[in-house]
């Protein structure tokens, strides 16, 4: 069985490069030991593939035929790989979260996992930290079971969500900003500036520019840039104007600008994500059912440092 999906393979690469030469080559094999898996593969079929195989490869009529269903055991093969490796991950003892840098995600996954590890301890959590800029449909196609990722709303259409907790978006703005000295302001009082955000493709550019249109404007962009700290920077060499999360106050207090409430205010929500389509695995499930038992029932327990650096039950409110 595996010899002939091998041989499928090989006689893929051989019809599509057309030449001996070149098909060994791509197949790191000798042209010997390919030509011998080719006369293999006749055997096996019971019929002549090749009018010629050298330095040009002929095929008969047959051959022709066979090469069709060659494609499609080869597509099969390929789907039957893909279908065990989903029946092992939903069955691994590991779970695979994605953690979002943002509104102090790591701390809730460590409280999250010391204790999944007392009460679990048949399971082990191999968290990834991610920047802002990696979007969630991407830490899936990275074989992340569980995300815990930033939204504009506690629901998701595309994927189950669970609501953890909530942010607010505020303005920054260079300290000599005629609106710096305001308590809160309205978006439509910044369509003149220069804005600096977040890289395309993130959340938060994406939620930014929606808010802006939504109040009527199109904002002029004139940086987009990785990191609060970066962000901020450049608002503090008075090079425009930016909105981040209210989460971000201890990297933003260091620096010399305004910080602005937004009115009305734009809430940000941090949900726990995972796949409509793909199954979870039993540890990532048990893991999701302790997460939401901890969040619902224990709040009150666990306290942890929250965005300004005090120590409190800040995301279980």
């Amino acid at each position: 069985m595996l010899d002939m999906i091998l041989y499928h393979s090989e006689f893929i690469t051989l019809c599509e490069t057309g030449n001996l030469y070149d098909a060994a080559d791509r197949l790191f094999i000798s042209e010997s030991n390919l030509m011998k898996h080719m006369r293999n593969l006749e055997d096996a079929v019971e019929h002549k593939i090749f009018q010629k195989c050298s330095n040009h490869v002929e095929l008969t009529e047959f051959g022709t035929m066979y090469l069709a269903y060659a494609y499609k055991y080869k597509a099969l093969d390929k789907e039957v790989s893909q279908k065990i490796a989903e029946y092992d991950s939903r069955n691994k003892s590991v779970v695979k979260i994605a953690v979002s840098r943002s509104m102090n995600c790591d701390h809730i996954v460590n409280m999250l996992s010391d204790h999944f590890a007392d009460r679990h301890p048949e399971y082990s959590i191999s968290p990834g930290e991610f920047s802002r800029t990696v979007n969630l449909h991407k830490t899936f196609e990275m074989g992340y079971e569980l995300s815990f990722a930033i939204g504009s709303s506690p629901t998701d259409v595309n994927y189950h969500t669970y609501q953890w907790s909530t942010d607010r978006l505020i303005a920054i703005l260079p300290l000599n900003h005629p609106l710096a000295n305001r308590k809160s302001l309205s978006l439509t009082e910044l369509s003149s500036d220069k804005f600096i955000l977040f890289p395309e493709g993130t959340f938060l550019n994406h939620y930014c520019l929606s808010l802006c249109e939504k109040a009527g404007f199109k904002p002029m962009v004139d940086f987009t840039i990785h990191g609060t700290r970066n962000l901020v920077e450049l608002v503090d060499a008075g090079l425009g104007v930016s909105l981040t999360t209210s989460s971000d106050a201890l990297t933003i207090k260091k620096h010399n600008v305004a910080m602005v409430e937004i009115d009305p205010v734009p809430l940000v929500y941090l949900n726990l994500y995972h796949r409509k389509d793909v199954p979870l695995s039993k540890p990532a499930q048990c893991f999701l059912d302790f997460a939401i038992d901890i969040h619902e029932n224990h709040s009150d327990d666990i306290p942890y440092q929250g965005p300004e650096g005090e120590v409190g039950n800040v995301y279980f409110k």
